[in-house]
């Protein structure tokens, strides 16, 4: 499995960006707050990673957010969407609504929105699953690049 975490829309990262082996039994939010965890990432989520209840809340590491921006461009966009764009309040997290109220992680598997939780979706040898942070519930998001 590919396995890629970014938050690209804030021009940071990828923080991890690998392929790894999988055992067909596991779920993408298994496989995600293992290899969050192995690389010094902790998280924040609600219900449990191996069913429908799983949702990805929050992503912590000291300086997570050091160097973020945003082009002028984007914040003109949020805005035509009516988002108001605001810095964060912690540097060593990121999750949802912490720059807009459209903030938040998305999860794509073979450059697909599963459309469920994480904890529902089971891995299958030769998945590429993306984790990205979104300001725009993933209309900032290019599923076509990767």
């Amino acid at each position: 499995v590919s396995l890629k975490v970014d938050a690209q829309v804030l021009g940071l990262g990828p923080w991890i960006e690998e392929t790894i082996p999988v055992q067909s039994n596991q779920t993408v939010a298994e496989v995600v707050e293992s290899r969050l965890a192995a690389y010094g990432f902790t998280t924040a989520y609600r219900g449990d990673p191996k069913d429908d209840s799983y949702y990805l809340q929050r992503i912590y590491r000291d300086g997570i957010l050091q160097g973020w921006s945003l082009s002028e461009k984007q914040i003109k966009n949020y805005e035509d969407e009516e988002y108001t764009i605001y810095d964060p309040t912690d540097m060593n997290s990121l999750g949802e609504k912490d720059i807009s109220m459209g903030s938040g992680w998305m999860v794509t598997v073979d450059r697909k929105y599963i459309g469920n939780s994480m904890g529902t979706y089971k891995v299958k040898t030769g998945n590429t699953i993306y984790i990205q942070f979104t300001c725009d519930l993933g209309k900032d998001i290019d599923v076509s690049t990767y």
